[in-house]
């Protein structure tokens, strides 16, 4: 069941600025006429219906004057000089003049109202969207934005959601019968099979599905292959899942993932069979995306293994160099000695000996490593895979990302002589042979072959336009190095296209080789939102490593802000008015003291920002572990600090609207000599203890990720006089809020400390949206998982950035320490990586993995000697 915050809804708010109250709810000198008009002589019946006619106007449905904002209440009243009590304004909402003065605002707002004739063109965008659509809340939308279309007053939210339940399960149930009659009774025996347990086994090809792989080791590797042809074996089936829309498919298979063998087998055939043919098309993509992440981490430990061993090789051959070394020093001396040429070479001669051979051959395998070239030594670690990579290269379905075939053409090449033995395999082939017109031609285009792996290849220095013959091993283990080069290539080319906001089309211009949709095959098939937050938990944990974030922070306490991002309106997280415009959603950031950001959520404009600020915290994975969290106003809520001191969370968020703040006494019978004033009221231990087990239940269930504290906060939003566990919470945020509220006016460091920690929330957001410079700013899907990856994207770019800018100033601030430059501390606590202007927005790219980054040295000191020092920032710069 979706939340009205989930919805585009249309609801007061509670918490209303006098901006807003100015600009929406002041009735015009229109306004006010037509009230006069519509109603009686009496105050009381004019301010109801001037409120109705305004609530109205912003919401499209009517509320109960009793339910509006006093604020809003009071801002109306002063517009039209009216003066009228709460009990009065009761009276009109029972009164029947109400529906005649409803009646008369419709009329005057050309609306019509909620009628069996609206109830049938929401019933129909429901449908229309159910076939397309999942989630509740997106159903809710489609049917308020088409409500709104067609001038409908809107119904209540349960009615929005009871239909939506309704027809989506009707549309559904027909989605199971489509699939169920498309499958014959031999593939249902087949889908059954895999509910039983087999003979021999201890447990059923169901649950082997669905586990994960495992470490990418080659046992695993080989298990995986073994697992992606049993699961090709059951693709035939899929076909009966044509016309049944992905984002179906995949809810299906997220059903039948929590299922178990049994309660599937109890489930009706025709809803059984559609969710097993679902999770076999995910998990067999799914193993395909494994199959690609073991392979490139298994070629890249051999890289590594060929780098460790080319160290040890160069200690173990020290002593062949020096004495290279010398020798060439003899000869060159030798040379240089007086004498005739005759003379010279003599003395040449007698230096080098018998030892010629020997010398020629120790200086080829020396050259062999020139430029730091291990390329020679994987084969030592490639003999016990090749194997099993030849039979990944079997089961894989590669397409490359650019047009050139020559790569693929060299691949199928290899795998023709798959079975060769032979040190060097012909890249030659004779037409026409034993004749006159006998030619020779080039079976292979090996221009692609980079000038380090070259000499291996093809046994000689020098490029040659037709090479005859290349080294077998070595031109198989060049093939899977680029054939994992490639795979790097796809993830770097997309993280770059959603993390920029340019959309596949213009990352195939900017980037040369790529092909727009092998991008978006990518982003959609292989990356999720899981592994954009790893990959940004990795990026995190290095930056950590640096020294230099030290003297900006400790890392203990971290900051929440929000910032809007424009986004199409039809969609769920856009923020809908139907009289105003404003469509967009709300990046929320959780950003270190030490300029790092750890999670990022994007959420609508119109939900209460504050019941995601423990989140972050609590899902985030990273070595950085905030304690302490500092926000801005919207986080003063006393429900979010009763949640957060249970949870071991210290909330000191910026304090504004004092005026608004309520200070609690401990007992009614304590007074304070200097403060006493500012207490107003006292704090309710009785509930509290009444109600502590119920609270720490909530909260080991929130800390034990069994419900999002969002939703926690979500449900403790409303105040209510029933609610008992919310007036809990609430009486012991007050009690814990009074008490950082005072220390709040006591101490100037700490508003100076959370003022700068904001501040730094506040730069990123300018940082992270500066580098979303496609599009024109705007997010362009319509799909609401798809808006969330392309924040997460962004954050994961905008990290690497802030990684990189650390990286580049560590490197210069020891640099100038070491040319003599004085640094001081204070100075280096106020720098900030948010820089940007190296940063090449716009033009061609170039995506080159040959070029090697200098080496990081993470223990680089920045000012020698000295632990670092983190002073209170004035302004977080």
């Amino acid at each position: 069941m979706p939340s009205v915050q989930e919805t585009a809804y249309p609801r007061l708010k509670s918490n209303i600025t006098l901006k807003e109250l100015t600009a929406i709810y002041t009735p015009t000198t229109e306004e006010i006429g037509f009230a006069q008009q519509s109603t009686a002589t009496g105050s009381s019946t004019r301010l109801g219906f001037l409120i109705l006619l305004k609530t109205f106007q912003r919401l499209g449905y009517a509320v109960p004057t009793q339910a509006v904002p006093a604020s809003i209440v009071r801002h109306i009243a002063t517009a039209a000089s009216l003066t009228v009590s709460q009990r009065e304004l009761a009276h009109y909402d029972a009164a029947v003049t109400r529906r005649r003065h409803l009646s008369l605002i419709r009329d005057y707002l050309h609306l019509h109202a909620y009628s069996p004739t609206a109830k049938t063109v929401m019933e129909e965008a429901i449908r229309t969207a159910a076939a397309t659509k999942q989630d509740l809340a997106d159903l809710i939308n489609v049917a308020i934005e088409e409500l709104v279309r067609q001038r409908f007053e809107l119904p209540a939210f349960s009615t929005l959601t009871r239909t939506a339940q309704q027809i989506r399960a009707q549309v559904t149930t027909t989605f199971y019968r489509q699939v169920h009659h498309r499958l014959n009774l031999a593939s249902r025996q087949q889908l059954d099979a895999l509910l039983t347990i087999g003979k021999d086994a201890t447990l059923t090809s169901w649950h082997d599905l669905k586990q994960d792989a495992g470490r990418p080791t080659l046992t695993h590797l080989q298990a995986w292959i073994d697992r992606l042809q049993q699961l090709s074996q059951l693709q035939a089936n899929k076909t009966a899942l044509t016309g049944i829309p992905e984002l179906k498919v995949k809810h299906f298979a997220e059903e039948a993932m929590t299922l178990d063998a049994a309660r599937m087998k109890q489930m009706e055939s025709a809803k059984r069979y559609p969710l097993v043919l679902a999770l076999l098309g995910v998990r067999y993509a799914r193993t395909l995306d494994d199959l690609a992440e073991m392979f490139i981490k298994l070629m890249q430990q051999m890289h590594q293994k060929g780098k460790t061993a080319l160290a040890e090789y160069r200690v173990q051959t020290q002593s062949n160099t020096d004495e290279l070394i010398a020798t060439l020093r003899d000869m060159v001396l030798a040379y240089q000695q007086e004498g005739d040429r005759e003379q010279r070479f003599a003395a040449i001669e007698s230096v080098v000996g018998t030892q010629g051979d020997t010398i020629v051959e120790q200086c080829d395998a020396h050259l062999n490593h020139a430029g730091n070239n291990y390329f020679s030594l994987i084969q030592n670690f490639y003999k016990s895979h090749r194997a099993t990579l030849f039979r990944l290269l079997e089961v894989l379905p590669l397409r490359f990302s650019s047009q050139d075939k020559t790569l693929e053409t060299a691949i199928q090449f290899l795998w023709e002589h798959r079975n060769n033995r032979g040190i060097n395999l012909s890249t030659i082939s004779i037409e026409n042979a034993g004749t006159e017109s006998e030619t020779r031609v080039q079976r292979l285009d090996l221009s692609w072959i980079p000038a380090k792996w070259w000499h291996l290849v093809m046994g000689q220095r020098a490029r040659v336009p037709m090479p005859e013959s290349v080294n077998r091993r070595h031109f198989e283990v060049c093939i899977f190095s680029h054939i994992l080069l490639e795979l790097i290539d796809r993830y770097l080319a997309t993280t770059f296209c959603y993390g920029c906001n340019l959309g596949p089309a213009q990352t195939a211009v900017s980037l040369q080789d790529f092909d727009r949709r092998q991008v978006s095959h990518v982003h959609q098939r292989h990356i999720d939102l899981d592994k954009l937050q790893a990959a940004i938990t990795i990026v995190i944990d290095s930056y950590n490593r640096f020294n230099l974030p030290k003297y900006w922070g400790t890392g203990d306490r971290a900051s929440v802000d929000g910032t809007k991002w424009d986004i199409y309106e039809n969609n769920l997280l856009a923020e809908y008015h139907i009289r105003y415009g404003g469509y967009g959603g709300i990046a929320y950031y959780h950003v270190s003291d030490t300029y790092i950001a750890l999670f990022s959520h994007f959420i609508p404009c119109g939900v209460w920002e504050a019941v995601y600020i423990l989140d972050g915290l609590l899902h985030n994975q990273s070595e950085i572990q905030p304690d302490t969290i500092h926000g801005d106003t919207q986080a003063q809520s006393a429900t979010v600090f009763a949640l957060a001191y249970l949870l071991g969370i210290t909330l000191m968020p910026r304090i504004r609207n004092w005026k608004d703040l309520t200070f609690y006494r401990p007992t009614k019978a304590v007074r304070y000599k200097h403060v006493d004033s500012l207490f107003t009221d006292t704090v309710n231990w009785e509930l509290i203890e009444t109600h502590l087990p119920d609270m720490l239940r909530v909260a080991l269930s929130v800390k034990a990720g069994k419900i999002n504290a969002s939703t926690v906060l979500r449900k403790l939003g409303t105040n209510s006089t029933k609610n008992k566990l919310y007036q809990a919470f609430h009486s012991l945020g007050c009690a814990v809020r009074t008490g950082f509220l005072l220390q709040y006016l006591n101490d100037a460091q700490l508003r100076s400390t959370i003022q700068g920690a904001t501040n730094k929330s506040e730069s990123f957001n300018h940082f992270v949206q500066w580098l979303s410079f496609g599009g024109e700013g705007v997010i362009t899907s319509n799909n609401r998982e798809e808006q969330r990856k392309m924040i997460r994207y962004n954050h994961l770019v905008a990290n690497c950035l802030i990684f990189y800018n650390v990286f580049e100033i560590s490197r210069i601030l020891n640099e100038l320490r070491q040319e003599g430059y004085p640094l001081d501390t204070d100075a280096v606590a106020t720098l900030s990586p948010y820089w940007t202007q190296h940063v090449n927005r716009f033009g061609v790219y170039d995506l080159n993995l040959d070029r090697c980054p200098p080496p990081i040295d993470y223990d680089l000191q920045v000012i020698p000697d000295i632990e670092p020092e983190i002073p209170v920032p004035e302004n977080g710069s």
